[in-house]
């Protein structure tokens, strides 16, 4: 089992240089920008698109208003055209009486028109902004990719290189052993495998209960209970 245990620390050496290439890919100046990019095209996009229904809403409530400002100023209007000497007085104090609820009426809507007219404004601007936050994201995204992908494209060989060598190695690690390294791989966790040193775990420093000792020193490596990487002696 030990042979198999050292095709393995091979196989991981070998993929560390792949993680390498990978990390600087992650870290590289234009992939940060790609992924900062797209989250402000996104987010743009999102706030134009909320935007847009808050203006129609708004847009709706300033009809209903002004639909309701034109119903008391014709009825102010008609008033406004009767002959009050014809009126008794008793009639001129409900017609006053009338007039005074219309231009309260109207006073308040009028206020309300007016700040509806101001949020819908605000609204738009905001709009417009949001809109065009997306084109400059949008844009520098662009450029942003198009750098990065001539960096990929310059690590491609190598990368193909060492996935190659994979590939090969693999071809002679034993499959239970593989897999499992595999399948520790799949939560990002790298290295997976490590040596015991000083009786613990070569990656979070916790020390194996005595049965997985015990397990250890029977084929050789064991999984780590506290990090779940797989434990070897070296």
């Amino acid at each position: 089992m030990q042979a198999e245990i050292s095709k393995m620390v091979k196989y991981q050496a070998v993929e560390a240089e792949l993680v390498k290439i990978d990390k600087a890919l992650e870290a590289n100046p234009n992939k940060v920008t790609l992924n900062k990019m797209a989250e402000v095209f996104n987010s743009s996009l999102k706030l134009a698109e909320s935007l847009e229904r808050d203006a129609e809403k708004a847009v709706s409530e300033f009809e209903k208003v002004k639909k309701s400002y034109n119903l008391n100023y014709e009825k102010a209007q008609k008033f406004a055209s009767l002959d009050l000497e014809k009126l008794s007085d008793e009639q001129l104090n409900k017609v006053n009486l009338e007039l005074e609820g219309i231009v309260t009426n109207l006073d308040t809507i009028e206020k309300n028109l007016l700040s509806l007219n101001k949020g819908v404004d605000a609204i738009l601007d905001k709009f417009d902004k949001a809109k065009k936050n997306a084109v400059i994201a949008r844009t520098n995204y662009g450029k942003a990719k198009e750098n990065f992908d001539k960096i990929v494209a310059n690590s491609s060989a190598a990368r193909n290189k060492i996935v190659a060598e994979l590939k090969k190695l693999e071809a002679t690690i034993n499959p239970s052993l593989l897999n499992k390294y595999k399948a520790i791989r799949e939560g990002k966790l790298f290295p997976a495998l490590v040596p015991l040193q000083s009786g613990l775990c070569g990656a979070c420093r916790m020390k194996p209960p005595i049965f997985a000792m015990t397990k250890l020193n029977n084929q050789g490596f064991v999984e780590c209970e506290n990090c779940h990487r797989i434990i070897y002696s070296e």
